[in-house]
């Protein structure tokens, strides 16, 4: 019952009507409606992760069918509690299922807006100036991490190794985005000769990008070798290859 109302032309249109008004990325000028994150996308992933959801488990693991669905698939309630801060006590609640969802896409849309749609990029910004530079120039090393982060040293826990990326020297990339920013890229050294003034130190001190593949990637900017493996191993070439 609460699936078909979730799918119902009533729901189809609020949704989009706060798309249309909320989910917009900041111009020069003004704001505008995303062009890289669509409704029809969303529409399309919120339908699947209703129903279909994502397996956790590889077909081959002892058959284990376990999935990620973003709705718990119930409508009965269930004993919860919540916390509005470390000061004040937990307070006892009472929750259904879809509510969990309905929660976790809230918080879900808000950190994409700040972290990818804001901008309309599905790239990390090359953004962090170079300490060494006196025009203001942000390095070609920030792809190796910016703000302190080293993206390829982001490995994961010994129990989840297997789902790591592994790093490539020869790996050469260049990002896509829609600001007037430098790109992201990657490669070994000598890999871009034409770009020698942007060779820069970033805040580890770092003026090359070899093996720097790893910056934030969709509309979660996920990041690292660990974070971006795990998208490859249950969304991507792994999960495809691997069941």
């Amino acid at each position: 019952e609460i699936e078909n109302h979730l799918f119902s032309p009533e729901v189809q249109e609020s949704i989009q009507s706060l798309f249309q008004s909320r989910v917009v990325y900041e111009g020069s000028i003004h704001t505008f409606p995303s062009f890289r994150y669509t409704f029809d996308g969303f529409w399309k992933n919120w339908k699947r992760m209703l129903t279909t959801g994502i397996s956790t488990k590889k077909n081959n693991n002892n058959n284990n069918n376990e999935k990620i669905l973003l709705f718990g698939g119930d409508d009965n309630y269930h004993n919860a509690t919540i916390q509005f801060t470390k000061l004040i006590p937990q307070t006892p609640i009472q929750i259904a299922g879809f509510e969990y969802g309905l929660a976790n896409m809230a918080a879900f849309l808000s950190q994409v807006m700040v972290d990818g749609i804001y901008d309309d990029t599905c790239d990390e910004l090359n953004a962090q100036i170079s300490p060494s530079s006196a025009t203001e120039v942000a390095s070609l090393s920030n792809a190796c991490g910016q703000y302190g982060l080293s993206y390829q040293d982001m490995t994961c826990p010994n129990n989840e190794k297997e789902m790591e990326c592994p790093i490539s020297d020869r790996m050469t990339i260049t990002s896509t985005q829609s600001s007037g920013d430098t790109p992201m890229r990657c490669g070994p050294q000598g890999t871009f000769p034409d770009l020698e003034e942007l060779q820069l130190e970033n805040q580890n001190g770092r003026t090359d990008s070899e093996g720097c593949c790893w910056w934030g990637r969709g509309p979660l900017a996920t990041r690292g070798v660990c974070n971006i493996g795990k998208a490859n191993y249950y969304l991507g070439k792994r999960a495809v290859e691997e069941g």
